[in-house]
């Protein structure tokens, strides 16, 4: 008889404890969704210069940037829920989703500044020799004449 009490006592201490873990877990996962749906509409519009509405993030979710929102789209149930209301392994799969997408996003953000570095530097170079180009400095002699 008392084995089957502390059973049921370890079964509520590990159900207790696994309650306050995700909601740890949770509560950071959510701080992860809000600062990446302040992010998206700037990397959209700013690096990407999308103007759309609305951003593919994978099969079944999608990000409205005019309400800075992630939603799953389940087509079988003819369903649209936001994900930060979502709750158990739906939740978790939509966050895993949203965290690659971040990641892919770094990657190409990343990419696009060496890149675009690289163009102000030739652009730099490019400015520097034509100031050294006699042919500039003729036409610049020319143009502010007076």
């Amino acid at each position: 008889m008392f084995k089957l009490f502390r059973k049921e006592n370890c079964i509520q201490a590990e159900v207790t404890s696994f309650i306050q873990q995700e909601k740890y877990r949770r509560k950071k996962a959510d701080e992860f969704i809000r600062m990446l749906s302040e992010a998206i509409p700037y990397v959209a519009e700013e690096v990407w210069g999308m103007r759309d509405k609305e951003l593919v993030i994978d099969d079944n979710i999608v990000f409205q940037l005019e309400d800075k929102r992630f939603y799953l789209i389940e087509e079988r149930n003819d369903t649209i829920e936001e994900v930060e209301m979502l709750k158990g392994q739906l939740y978790w799969r939509s966050v895993q989703v949203i965290m690659n997408y971040a990641k892919d996003m770094i990657e190409d953000i990343q990419e696009r500044d060496t890149g675009r570095n690289r163009l102000v530097a030739e652009m730099a170079n490019l400015t520097q020799q034509m100031k050294n180009s006699p042919i500039i400095t003729d036409i610049n002699e020319k143009v502010f004449r007076v």
